[in-house]
């Protein structure tokens, strides 16, 4: 390689660098991060409160302090 070659990747690898670390387009891919995060965190939470809920009946402590036979007809549903 001679030094017109070397020149030129650099110059594209500055480019490169450069667009990579743009504000713009960090700004828009931490926006997307914290979307899919959000997202995330709220399909964990559904699935862990629906795991509690239909097994509301076998929590020993729950199982003293609710009407479960009222409690059936909404879950059981």
């Amino acid at each position: 390689m001679n030094d017109s070659d070397l020149d030129t990747n650099i110059e594209e690898l500055n480019k490169l660098l450069k667009k990579r670390l743009s504000f713009g387009r960090n700004f828009l891919l931490s926006i997307v991060s914290g979307v899919g995060s959000a997202i995330g965190a709220v399909l964990i939470g559904g699935l862990l409160v629906g795991l509690i809920v239909s097994n509301l009946n076998e929590i020993p402590f729950i199982k003293d302090l609710l009407p479960t036979d009222q409690i059936e007809e909404y879950i059981n549903d």
